[in-house]
């Protein structure tokens, strides 16, 4: 995770995220919207995902990013 995070900081000559918003689906359950930005040869770009994430025990145990909010509700085994 960490060299991939890297990798992604060094391509876009620094990197960044907004949270726009965050939902519980359920006890266990959350996505959110985020808005990922940097910079490619001096131009800015950005890209917005979503992300679904499982907690157990009050921590996160799982979590992936996914292009839309129903793609994230469907990773995480829900139907939105």
């Amino acid at each position: 995770m960490r060299q991939w995070f890297e990798t992604i900081v060094d391509t876009f000559g620094g990197f960044g995220t907004e949270v726009q918003g965050v939902w519980d689906v359920d006890d266990q359950h959350a996505i959110a919207k985020l808005r990922a930005y940097g910079r490619i040869g001096g131009s800015e770009v950005e890209q917005g995902m979503w992300q679904a994430v499982e907690f157990r025990d009050g921590q996160v145990a799982w979590w992936v990013f996914c292009r839309t909010k129903q793609e994230a509700l469907e990773a995480a085994g829900l139907r939105g």
